[in-house]
């Protein structure tokens, strides 16, 4: 097995030779777990830094329709990159969108998800109003504890079995 590092310096989660990703865990929070064994082939999981806007003041607010899941329990814990590699490891995800301003603000955060997903499989949008948009028709946002910038990503579930890469390389997120 090989391994990477996360944005932050932390060692990240061994990943299977030749699969893509990390070998298949186990989610001990069990609103995750439930949520993840819940998704569906093309459903949504926004997972989004300490200032992600999920308050209902805030510029742009969560649509209350969207499951909101508080994971920071203090500064920093957990982050992003934590939350990620936990959910890749318990579920069938195949690809990730994040907002051009993740691109460009965060290159650690991009370089992550395209060692987790591939390159072909991280998507970049419009961080307003794009992403604000697709935030809103996932079917969770977990929150961290992350205060990196522009540390926010929405990962799409694919089809479910034994290889959660089971689309192919040649498919394009949402394909």
């Amino acid at each position: 097995m090989s391994s990477v590092n996360s944005p932050t310096g932390r060692q990240a989660v061994p990943h299977e030779p030749g699969t893509g990703g990390p070998p298949k865990g186990r989610l001990l929070h069990a609103e995750l777990a439930a949520l993840v064994a819940d998704l569906r082939h093309g459903d949504t999981v926004c997972v989004g830094d300490a200032g992600a806007g999920t308050h209902s003041k805030t510029l742009i607010p969560l649509d209350p329709g969207v499951r909101r899941i508080d994971l920071g329990i203090a500064t920093g814990v957990p982050l992003v990159t934590d939350v990620v590699d936990a959910l890749v490891r318990a579920g069938d995800f195949r690809a990730a969108v994040v907002g051009n301003f993740t691109v460009e603000y965060n290159q650690p955060m991009h370089a992550f998800l395209v060692d987790h997903f591939g390159e072909a499989r991280v998507t970049e949008v419009q961080h307003f109003p794009e992403w604000y948009k697709l935030r809103d028709r996932a079917r969770a946002h977990i929150q961290t504890g992350d205060h990196s910038v522009a540390a926010n990503v929405i990962l799409v579930a694919g089809p479910p079995g034994p290889d959660r890469h089971a689309a192919g390389p040649d498919r394009a997120p949402g394909a």
